[in-house]
């Protein structure tokens, strides 16, 4: 497993589970939505999820590592409409007017995204090649 993997991997994990703070601390604060509170939970679970199946050198762990940075990376907020979910980290830029709405992009996320997708695709990655049907 190279070392940039090996960052990746302890980055989601960390990212995830911190996540769950987070959310716990948020609950804890302010009264907040049911659906809030699943779809944070969820993400987080995913960020976890993919840490450890990167540690564990699976596939499937960069394809939910790709999904975890990129529901992360678009910021929109208008009067009838909210999306944005960081997790607690976050640098967003964002333009518009509080009152009339605002579309933006979480920095962070676009970094995490571009890192993770070239990892998962790079020839030198560290993920085991699938294992062929009925071969031993």
């Amino acid at each position: 497993m190279t070392k940039q993997d090996k960052i990746l991997a302890g980055i989601l994990l960390a990212h995830g589970s911190l996540g769950v703070l987070w959310i716990v601390w948020v609950a804890s604060q302010i009264v907040v939505p049911a659906a809030f509170l699943a779809t944070n939970l969820a993400l987080a679970g995913i960020g976890i999820a993919a840490g450890i199946g990167w540690f564990k050198q699976r596939r499937w762990a960069a394809y939910l590592g790709i999904g975890f940075y990129l529901v992360q990376l678009v910021h929109v907020l208008t009067p009838t409409f909210q999306w944005s979910f960081t997790l607690g980290f976050n640098l967003n830029i964002s333009l518009g007017w509080l009152s009339e709405g605002e579309l933006g992009i979480n920095l962070v996320a676009l970094v995490m995204l571009l890192w993770s997708s070239s990892r998962a695709f790079a020839p030198n990655n560290s993920f085991k090649p699938k294992p062929l049907r009925g071969s031993a």
